[in-house]
């Protein structure tokens, strides 16, 4: 299924004050041959959103979040909620959640990425967290470590908190790939067989569904070949990203569109990190089939973080951590490719065109 996309030859940074407000600039670069970011209606949406979101205006609803092992809030506008923030903490890397949004738009995937941004709270929206915190009992050990954390993190500097937004997607499911209490894709997941370059090739006829995710009561569909894509292209991204927590439970998720096709969708992306390789190993080991455009798209990452605009591509991506990190993992994915297309051939390795 081709995808409608608009093309923007533009970098994006972002600014917030202690107010909460964010300001956007946009700077021209190297060129559309490039450095292009896909820029999606669903991106163009988050951006007006969050330009004119201010949190200490009282027209909020800010619920406390009681999932997951991340702690943070939901934002309500009346009875809806419209997006949700996050500190920094243990479970939620703000970075690696920004970066792995700019990443997706660079890498030509932004479909499958939930928009994300930096975000400073203000003293009352920082206040009223803080009172979150200080009302609720955490009984998960992770979230009590969190919440401990970010308690002293309060103490120190009660006027302001760093985190990050996120926007409310609707009708999205978890996809159960994989293994229960391991931290592992599940090896005999259709999908999982679909990804690896000795497993069977995926059909571009043959239509297949995602258990439960559904629209309007009814299973969206779509090609074996198209859904193992989508999910090699995330995998792909997990590992420039430092990913470590995609397996531990409903952080694959899937939506369906309103022509009735279903597709994966990244939208908690902070288990991870910007700095270090550990992850890349493990990430490669998951994944070793590849849609060829966006390896192309990594290796011209890879040509501009070895060369002398390392520093814009870095901004561009909003990039915090020391570039050489970013470049070595994408020069592990490239190497794993060429390695592989030499053992198994292209035809194995790279979904048909």
């Amino acid at each position: 299924m081709r995808l409608r996309k608009e093309w923007v030859a533009a970098f994006f940074t972002f600014s917030t004050g202690l107010n909460g407000v964010l300001q956007t600039s946009v700077f021209t670069s190297f060129g559309a041959s490039s450095a292009d970011f896909q820029v999606l209606p669903k991106d163009q949406d988050f951006e007006n959103w969050k330009s004119n979101l201010d949190l200490e205006s009282g027209r909020y609803v800010l619920e406390y979040k009681t999932s997951g092992t991340s702690l943070g809030f939901k934002i309500k506008s009346g009875n809806q909620v419209v997006g949700k923030f996050l500190p920094q903490n243990s479970a939620a890397d703000s970075e690696a959640q920004v970066v792995s949004f700019r990443l997706g738009q660079f890498l030509q995937m932004s479909r499958l990425v939930v928009p994300s941004a930096y975000y400073v709270l203000g003293p009352q929206a920082t206040s009223r967290f803080q009172s979150m915190l200080n009302s609720h009992g955490e009984n998960n050990s992770l979230r009590a470590e969190n919440q401990q954390s970010l308690r002293q993190v309060l103490s120190r500097n009660s006027r302001s908190l760093p985190g990050v937004l996120t926007p409310k997607v609707d009708t999205l499911e978890a996809v159960d790939v994989e293994t229960e209490n391991t931290n592992a894709i599940n090896a005999s997941h259709p999908l999982a067989s679909w990804i690896r370059v000795n497993g069977v090739l995926p059909s571009r006829e043959r239509l297949t569904s995602l258990r439960g995710v559904k629209r309007n009561g009814k299973l969206g569909v779509e090609t074996e070949l198209e859904l193992s894509r989508q999910l090699s292209k995330i995998l792909v991204l997990d590992v420039l990203c430092g990913q470590w927590d995609r397996w531990s439970g409903g952080n694959l998720e899937a939506s369906v569109d309103s022509s009735g096709r279903v597709f994966l969708l990244a939208r908690d992306n902070g288990g991870a990190s910007m700095r270090g390789t550990q992850w890349v190993s493990r990430g490669l080991q998951v994944v070793s089939r590849f849609d060829r455009t966006q390896i192309q798209r990594v290796q011209q990452l890879a040509n501009l973080l070895r060369g002398g605009d390392a520093k814009r591509i870095a901004t561009a991506l909003e990039l915090r951590s020391d570039p050489k990190f970013l470049l070595a993992r994408a020069t592990a994915v490239l190497n794993r490719v060429a390695d592989l297309s030499r053992q198994y051939g292209e035809a194995q390795v790279y979904f048909a065109e």
